[in-house]
């Protein structure tokens, strides 16, 4: 082999003896130095080994035969389906899945790494992170495509917050040992984006009735505390109240501890008693862009029912009081639970 072709062709083994009536397999390596198109006219040298004496070469014995090998270097690239994929609202602590087609138009297959850079837009005044972890994974981020064919990935995105995230996916070529062709060669292949929400809620309209119909709507906007209630259903949920959903956060106490840092009241305000009921209607609507699950609980719907033998008996006057009032339903919410769509 010419030495100059050295640095594109190599055979493994390049030496050895074959015995009579035996296959050996050689492994050709094929590595193009730029785009063109590459003749070889390597030689193979074949003589008689002596079985009474050491294999030593003899020109005038060996025969020579001449291969030709052609190849094509040929500078292959990936393109994806969608320049731009975007998963819309996505609830913070949810996964939402979308499908990325790859598709290699060359001749040749191309062995490929993806990379993800995430940019995080803080739109709801929010800073950034140092360490903001990356909120979008992939089926596989190495592979190989076949020439003229193409390979399907699967993205995830599962935004950690209420932000607008921003991910700018790049690929780079691999070459037979895994290392990349080029240090600069990472290549832009698409961009996707995600917002992170969380449902929300907004109370936009307040009458009451029965003995509290002369309440006027102002006053009854001040004793429910309505600006702040919209303010705490607005906002982000506290991390201890991310720990526990509703069909979890049971405990045996009868005052079960509220993780949750939105406490107000509800000031229904006085009347005499055997007196018609007084009644509030709020009406609530769906300011996000996901459906909003709600549910209304008292502090008996969190209790978990124990056994007569785990009863101790004894309640302190808080416990009396609070017993007095679900008992006898002195408040009571309809419907206490249900679903609003979006808008």
């Amino acid at each position: 082999m010419k030495k100059e072709d050295a640095s594109c062709l190599s055979v493994s083994p390049n030496e050895g003896t074959i015995q009579p009536n035996e296959i050996q397999y050689h492994s050709w390596s094929f590595q193009p130095t730029s785009v063109k198109k590459f003749v070889f006219k390597p030689s193979c040298l074949a003589w008689h080994e002596k079985p009474d004496a050491l294999s030593v070469y003899d020109p005038s014995a060996a025969q020579r035969f001449i291969l030709r090998v052609v190849g094509e270097g040929n500078q292959g690239d990936i393109k994806c389906e969608k320049s731009h994929v975007d998963f819309g609202c996505v609830i913070a602590g949810s996964q939402l899945s979308e499908g990325l087609v790859l598709f290699n138009d060359s001749q040749c297959d191309l062995q490929f790494k993806l990379h993800i850079e995430q940019f995080v837009n803080c739109q709801y005044g929010e800073e950034p992170k140092e360490n903001e972890p990356i909120g979008l994974t992939l089926s596989k981020s190495e592979g190989v495509v076949s020439g003229r064919s193409k390979t399907y990935i699967t993205a995830s995105a599962h935004p950690y917050r209420r932000v607008l995230y921003t991910w700018a996916l790049y690929y780079e070529l691999l070459n037979a040992e895994g290392k990349s062709i080029n240090s600069n060669s990472r290549i832009l292949l698409c961009e996707l984006s995600a917002e992170g929400v969380y449902p929300t809620l907004a109370v936009i309209d307040a009458r009451s009735s029965g003995s509290g119909s002369s309440v006027g709507k102002t006053q009854l906007w001040r004793w429910f505390n309505v600006e702040h209630l919209n303010l705490c259903l607005d906002g982000d949920p506290d991390k201890m109240e991310l720990i526990h959903s509703i069909k979890t956060r049971h405990s045996p106490a009868r005052r079960p501890s509220v993780h949750t840092k939105s406490v107000l009241g509800f000031n229904f305000g006085a009347a005499s008693v055997d007196s018609e009921p007084c009644y509030v209607s709020l009406m609530v609507k769906n300011m996000g862009c996901v459906a909003t699950k709600w549910h209304f609980l008292f502090p008996k719907d969190l209790e978990i029912e124990m056994g007569y033998w785990a009863e101790t008996g004894e309640f302190n006057k808080d416990e009396l009081h609070e017993l007095h009032i679900q008992d006898n339903q002195l408040f009571t919410v309809s419907p206490n639970n249900g679903v609003l769509n979006a808008g």
